[in-house]
């Protein structure tokens, strides 16, 4: 994959399978890594799976500027680790590339990585601390995306796959790293805020995607850096969030003692920061397994009995956008160059194809006679100059965060962000996701 897919990625059946046969494997596979196909005889699982979801730190090696010697015994020890456990599904954080990924995998018998990201080339600055999604199943699509954050958004971004199970019914599957607690700590807290809500933006349009073809179930697991019940994070409304569009928390009701990912070490207490989370799968419980010397992690084990599950995941993403709206998305400065003013029409008009964000005043909002487009108009410019768009399908998710309708922005600065386009002659931007509108004032 060249090119980061945008969150309304909605594809027809006929692209979901050239992409997935496509892969992404040219482009984010290490060098001189040797791509291994997807399995199309893969186990399709009737009954009972096992997914793990593990921060890795640094794997291999626990830190970047590992010796070739200590990354080796990292990968033997995770190697033998990982076929202990015997994951039908495995969600991987902070791993460096493909070739370390497709190695661990090894340890057991068909499990094959179907995508791994690789932020530190589409990220200004990354570093490789990538996302992986393994699985013993074939995936009927497999891609990752950076989060969509202007100048100052969420670090990283997400990894998805699809996967086929037998019945013609779907697993989907994302993995995540969410900003960490380094910096700031209210700008970590609308970091991974911001992430949340294009998480459930993705969520929802994957979910109505796939079941238009099967039944289908949700899992979303990885290092969230953040607690559900730790007082630290008591006003952080990442997890609420997630929790409250209707996903299940796969630690519920398990003590404190039982679901310590990240043990004590000096000044740091014991702390829940790795989680999953799953809809359409009934009410499955998760447990931690520790593996002293292989991470500063522990992996998080989830036993689901497909046999028994609904594939009929209840969501309600508006209610979990509604309790992420609490926290503003992160900051962009002024003064930040690269910004064009709504009221500029000729760097506007210039800047036609590329990516952009545009800030000015809101001067009107409005629709069409169907409802099925909204517009915004900016003060400083006609109609003709700018506009920013948002369509029917996306209405929801983004005007959630402000009041659930787009009047109360009527006489705020804002920004918006996306690929300005011309439409009959009208340069535009039409907004997907959440984090393409932000106000200012």
């Amino acid at each position: 994959m060249k090119s980061r897919p945008p969150l309304h990625f909605l594809f027809s059946i006929f692209a979901l399978a050239i992409f997935a046969a496509c892969d992404q494997r040219n482009s984010d596979a290490d060098p001189g890594a040797k791509a291994t196909p997807n399995p199309g005889t893969a186990e399709k699982p009737a009954g009972k799976a096992r997914i793990v979801s593990w921060n890795l730190q640094w794997f291999p090696g626990h830190k970047p500027d590992a010796t070739p010697e200590v990354a080796a015994e990292h990968m033997a020890a995770a190697q033998k680790a990982v076929a202990a456990l015997k994951p039908d599904v495995l969600l991987l954080q902070e791993v460096r590339g493909w070739a370390g990924a497709a190695k661990l995998c090894e340890a057991v018998p068909g499990l094959t990585p179907h995508v791994v990201t690789a932020f530190e080339k589409q990220i200004p600055g990354a570093r490789p601390q990538n996302q992986v999604i393994a699985a013993k199943m074939p995936a009927d699509s497999a891609w990752s995306a950076t989060w969509v954050g202007g100048h100052s958004g969420p670090p990283r971004g997400y990894a998805f796959a699809a996967l086929e199970l037998s019945g013609g019914r779907f697993l989907l599957c994302w993995s995540l790293h969410l900003k960490s607690n380094v910096g700031q700590f209210d700008q970590n807290v609308s970091m991974r805020v911001e992430s949340a809500r294009q998480l459930l933006a993705h969520v929802r349009e994957m979910v109505a995607l796939y079941s238009r073809r099967g039944p289908c179930a949700v899992v979303v697991a990885g290092d969230m850096n953040t607690s559900a019940d730790d007082p630290k994070f008591a006003k952080e409304p990442t997890m609420r969030g997630l929790i409250g569009a209707g996903l299940w928390w796969t630690h519920e009701g398990v003590p404190f003692a039982k679901r310590t990912t990240i043990p004590a070490e000096g000044s740091f207490p014991d702390n829940c920061f790795d989680h999953i989370l799953t809809a359409g799968l009934g009410r499955p419980v998760a447990f931690v397994k520790a593996f002293p010397g292989i991470s500063d992690h522990n992996p998080v084990v989830l036993d689901v009995d497909f046999s028994k599950a609904d594939f009929a995941p209840r969501l309600d993403v508006a209610a979990g956008l509604k309790v992420l709206s609490t926290v503003t998305a992160p900051n962009v400065p002024v003064d930040l160059p690269g910004v064009i003013a709504s009221s500029d029409a000729a760097a506007i008009a210039a800047a036609v194809g590329k990516n952009v964000t545009i800030r000015g005043k809101v001067s009107r909002v409005g629709q069409t006679k169907t409802a099925s487009m909204n517009f915004i108009n900016f003060v400083g410019n006609s109609r003709t100059e700018f506009v920013a768009i948002v369509k029917k399908d996306h209405f929801a998710s983004i005007a959630a965060g402000h009041g659930g309708k787009l009047d109360s922005l009527i006489g705020k600065t804002i920004e918006v962000r996306g690929e300005l386009i011309l439409y009959k002659g009208t340069p535009e931007i039409e907004l997907r996701a959440p984090a393409d509108l932000r106000v200012i004032e």
